[in-house]
């Protein structure tokens, strides 16, 4: 497994288009509200990201609520030669923002990779909209771990290892 070397020019990079990225999401979460499809949250994101100057992505902003933050009935497909030629799974239009409508107490997924001068961010941020004990909880759960994976990163530990780490703290 091979290791990549990032001066510390091209790290201030990527912290900047994450910090973008970052900051974009969290100024879309403070506005969801419920009635809002995904379509307009992801747009939304966009909006915010286009303020910036960001124009190129990775990935476009995509926005997810409900059962589909946990990827339910999600399905590979296969067929496309493309992927096939590759052996990569493809997901098609199902990652796709769609017109499903926020409610209260529902969970929120915003997630985007943008481009700015050759570095990309993906990121993803959950959120809720009003009151969700669930969430709440697993958010506070997450403080715990995050001190372990900030550690593992500074040490220069393989992401594998990062992983173990907190799968085996959970």
């Amino acid at each position: 497994m091979s290791r990549e070397i990032y001066n510390s020019e091209e790290l201030a990079m990527f912290k900047k288009v994450q910090r973008i990225a970052y900051e974009a999401v969290c100024k879309v979460a403070e506005r969801l509200e419920p009635g809002m499809t995904e379509k307009q949250a992801a747009s939304m994101v966009a909006e915010e990201l286009n303020k910036e100057g960001v124009r190129r992505y990775f990935h476009r902003p995509f926005a997810w609520f409900g059962d589909r933050t946990k990827f339910a009935d999600f399905k590979k497909i296969g067929t496309l030669s493309f992927w096939k030629l590759f052996g990569l799974p493809h997901f098609g239009k199902q990652f796709q923002p769609s017109d499903r409508r926020l409610t209260e107490g529902m969970p929120v997924i915003l997630d985007v990779a943008p481009t700015i001068d050759g570095y990309a961010a993906d990121i993803g941020y959950a959120t809720w909209c009003g009151t969700n004990v669930e969430v709440e909880q697993a958010r506070m759960d997450l403080r715990k771990y995050r001190s372990l994976i900030l550690k593992g990163v500074r040490n220069g530990s393989y992401l594998s290892t990062i992983y173990e780490d907190v799968d085996l703290a959970i």
